[in-house]
């Protein structure tokens, strides 16, 4: 079985919501979500790389904006992939802070936490995640009100497992 999950993380990669606020947004996201199955927050000790797993589909560069596309149906591993793998590498090892990538369409070295995404993916200390949640994506006010009570604005990240 595959499994969905509506990510949201601080636009500001670095920032942690005050504790005290964790569980105001857990109930409410757990509003907007009556059908999913768990709604909960995780706090990383360094930034990682909050993926939008099989919904991957572009990796741009903040160099020269190229769109390295993935193609799931292809048979070799596309220069999005490759990316999408060593991003996940720095991650695990912890070094996405000072991680340096070289993008394969312009040979650029940018900072691994620049580089946008096509179906939203980021880089944060913060997650509040819904597992499964079964809704439409946030509306706007639905975010404004999440990033009221975590003092922070608030990306929205779709990933399929």
């Amino acid at each position: 079985m595959s499994d969905n999950y509506l990510k949201l993380i601080p636009f500001d990669i670095g920032f942690v919501p005050d504790e005290r606020s964790h569980q105001e947004a857990i109930n409410y996201l757990e509003q907007l979500t009556p059908d999913g199955e768990e709604v909960e927050v995780e706090v990383y000790s360094k930034v990682t790389f909050i993926d939008q797993g099989q919904n991957l589909e572009e990796v741009i560069c903040p160099s020269c904006k190229a769109s390295l596309k993935n193609d799931p149906f292809s048979e070799e591993e596309s220069d999005c992939e490759k990316l999408f793998y060593k991003i996940d590498e720095q991650s695990e090892n912890g070094e996405l802070e000072e991680s340096v990538i070289e993008m394969p369409c312009c040979n650029a070295t940018v900072k691994t936490t620049d580089l946008e995404f096509k179906w939203p993916a980021g880089f944060s200390k913060f997650e509040l995640s819904a597992l499964n949640p079964d809704i439409e994506p946030l509306s706007k006010e639905q975010i404004s009100a999440l990033s009221k009570i975590l003092d922070c604005e608030l990306k929205q990240i779709w990933a399929h497992y």
